[in-house]
């Protein structure tokens, strides 16, 4: 495993990279804003693709704050558009904040996208091979 990197998007999101076998793990901390974390979409998918990976877990398992149904809607449409289906994603969040409202929106547009609260789900659905690859 690659040493961790951390970045600290603006005052309010911050987050660390760790490259695994097969997958880019960034965990999130810090305050949510819907601004920030729609404007790292891209840095998201530009960090996993410099790693060499083609999938991504997100952690968002220690950001503070809950994320609102509008901001879900428009999250999953922005990963639908930046990590097209050619990058596999799960997001962790805390069971309490998942209404799966982001993950069918960006399904729907095309992307390979889970969230889930189980790390261990996560990881393995992250691990399957696709059947249309």
């Amino acid at each position: 495993m690659a040493v961790p990197t951390q970045k600290q998007f603006s005052a309010l999101i911050k987050y660390k990279t760790e490259v695994h076998d097969g997958y880019v793990r960034i965990i999130v901390t810090g305050r949510y804003d819907f601004e920030e974390m729609m404007d790292l979409v891209q840095p998201f998918r530009d960090a996993t693709v410099d790693a060499g990976r083609s999938r991504l877990l997100v952690d968002c398992t220690r950001m503070e704050g809950n994320v609102p149904e509008p901001d879900k809607f428009f999250i999953g449409e922005k990963i639908a558009k930046v990590f097209r289906a050619d990058l596999k994603s799960a997001l962790l969040m805390p069971r309490e904040n998942i209404t799966k409202l982001g993950e069918m929106v960006a399904v729907n547009r095309g992307a390979s996208f889970r969230v889930t609260d189980s790390e261990p789900d996560a990881i393995d659905w992250l691990h399957e091979t696709d059947p249309e690859k």
